[in-house]
C-alpha cells in the first residue's frame, strides 16, 4: 500500500478514536444464532463448497523460492504438493502416486532440493512437471502409457505474490473474479514477493474453525485477554473496516495513534501506528505490520469442533547479519508464548461453551461489525441465507 494511503487510514484511525472519545458508539448488539457454528448440515456444506470447490490461497510465493522448492498441504481432505517447476512456474498436484496412492512428499516444505519424486511404496518417479518418468520393473505392468498416468494437476494461480489453488481437478482458478480488481490491486502494492519466511508451525485444537477466525476480526479483545502481551501497545475496540467482496482489510490502532495529531504530513510514518489485517476469504488472515507479517490458514478439523491452523512468520526484508535472523526467531517464539495459550485458548473455550447448546444466540457490538461481514459473506458462500443469521433484538423465548 502506498505511503499516502496508509498515511490517510492512520488519519482514519485518529478521528475514530477522537468521536469514539467525544460520543461513546451506542447502536444496539447483533444476535447471532449459534447453530451457525454447531449445525452439521452448514459444517458439511463449509467443508464441500469453501474447502474443496473454491480456491484457496495456500502460501506465498517466497514459500517456494526456486526451481525444485516444494510445499504440502495436509489439511485439506486431498493431499496437495506445490511444485516450482523448471519454468519458474508453481503448480499444484494432488500427493499421491497413480499407482497405489503412496505420498510422494511428507516433508512440509524443501527448498530448490527436488529433481524428481520417488513414490517410496513402489518406486514409481516423477518429475517436477507431474510427468511420470519411470516405472519400477516395468515390464510388470505390460504397456503403459505414461503420458497418461502423470501426477494429478489441480488448478493452481499465482499472483501478487500469493500462490492459490483449487483442491478439486477442474477448470483454471479465475483470479480476477476471486479477488476483484480494487482488492488485487491493494495486495499488489504490498509486494508479497519479497518477504522472507522466518519459520511455520501448525496449532491444533479443539476449536470450531469459525469460532478460532473470530478471535482474529476484533480487536475489542486486547485489553483484557492480551492485556500482559500486546495491549499495553494497542487500542482496544478501534478499527477500520474496509470489505472487497467477502474479502476484507480491517485496520486497528496502536496506542501511539493518539500522538498524531500535529504531525506533519511529510513525517507521518502511519504504519507504525497501525496493524493492518488482510482476511482473504474464507480462512486466511495476514497480519502486516512494519517489520513482520503473521500469516494464518485456518481450516475445519473432521468434527465441528475442531480446527487446524498453519501459523507462519515472514520479515519484510532479508535479515542482513545474524542479529537479525535472530530478531525474526525471538518473534516467532513470542508469538507461540502467547497466542495458543491466550487466542486460541479463548476459541476452545468458546467453542465449548457454543456445543454446550444452554444458550442459543451470542451478541457482537459495534466493535465486531467486522465479524458481521464475513459471517453474512460464509453463509452466502455455501448457499444459506444469510439475513437469517443475525438478528437486531433478543428474542424473549429464546435464551
Amino acid at each position: 500500500m502506498k505511503r499516502d494511503a496508509i498515511n490517510a487510514i492512520a488519519r482514519q484511525m485518529f478521528e475514530l478514536y477522537q468521536e469514539r472519545e467525544a460520543r461513546p458508539e451506542r447502536r444496539a448488539p447483533y444476535f447471532i444464532d449459534l447453530a451457525h457454528y454447531t449445525s452439521s448440515q452448514q459444517f458439511e456444506a463449509e467443508r464441500r463448497i469453501l474447502f474443496r470447490e473454491s480456491p484457496l490461497m495456500l502460501g506465498f510465493s517466497v514459500d517456494l523460492p526456486e526451481v525444485g522448492s516444494v510445499k504440502t498441504n495436509d489439511y485439506l481432505d486431498i493431499p496437495i504438493l506445490l511444485i516450482r517447476t523448471k519454468s519458474g512456474t508453481v503448480k499444484a498436484f494432488a500427493n499421491m502416486c497413480r499407482h497405489r496412492g503412496g505420498r510422494l512428499v511428507d516433508e512440509p516444505t524443501c527448498m530448490g532440493k527436488r529433481k524428481a519424486f520417488t513414490c517410496r511404496y513402489h518406486g514409481w518417479v516423477y518429475g517436477l512437471d507431474g510427468e511420470l518418468k519411470g516405472i519400477q520393473q516395468e515390464q510388470l505392468f505390460g504397456n503403459i502409457d505414461k503420458s497418461n498416468h502423470g501426477l494429478i494437476e489441480l488448478p493452481c494461480e499465482e499472483r501478487h505474490g500469493l500462490i492459490f489453488v483449487r483442491p478439486v481437478p477442474g477448470a483454471a482458478v479465475a483470479m480476477e473474479s476471486h479477488l476483484g480488481s480494487d482488492f488485487a490491486v491493494e495486495l499488489a502494492d504490498w509486494d508479497f514477493g519479497s518477504l522472507h519466511l522466518v519459520d511455520a508451525t501448525t496449532i491444533d485444537t479443539r476449536s470450531n474453525w469459525k469460532v478460532q477466525i473470530d478471535t482474529f476480526l476484533e480487536s475489542y479483545h486486547v485489553e483484557s485477554l492480551h492485556k500482559s502481551t500486546i495491549a499495553p501497545l494497542s487500542l482496544s475496540g478501534y478499527a477500520l473496516n474496509q470489505g472487497y467482496g467477502r474479502h476484507q482489510r480491517m485496520v486497528f490502532a496502536a496506542s501511539s495513534i493518539t500522538q498524531i495529531r500535529d504531525v506533519p504530513p511529510e513525517a507521518l510514518d502511519g504504519h507504525k501506528h497501525l496493524t493492518i489485517v488482510y482476511n482473504i476469504f474464507p480462512n486466511i488472515l495476514i497480519v502486516y505490520g512494519p517489520l513482520w507479517v503473521q500469516y494464518f490458514e485456518i481450516y475445519p478439523g473432521k468434527t465441528v469442533d475442531t480446527q487446524k491452523t498453519r501459523f507462519a512468520l515472514y520479515s519484510r526484508k532479508a535479515p542482513a547479519n545474524e542479529e537479525q535472523r535472530q530478531a525474526g526467531r525471538a518473534y516467532f517464539d513470542l508469538n507461540l508464548s502467547f497466542v495458543p495459550t491466550e487466542d486460541y485458548l479463548m476459541g476452545e473455550q468458546a467453542t465449548r461453551a457454543v456445543m454446550s447448546g444452554v444458550e442459543k444466540r451470542h451478541l457482537f457490538g459495534h466493535a465486531e461489525e467486522t465479524l458481521v461481514h464475513y459471517h453474512r459473506e460464509l453463509r452466502s458462500a455455501i448457499g444459506f441465507d444469510p439475513d437469517g443469521l443475525f438478528h437486531t433484538a433478543p428474542d424473549a423465548n429464546v435464551r
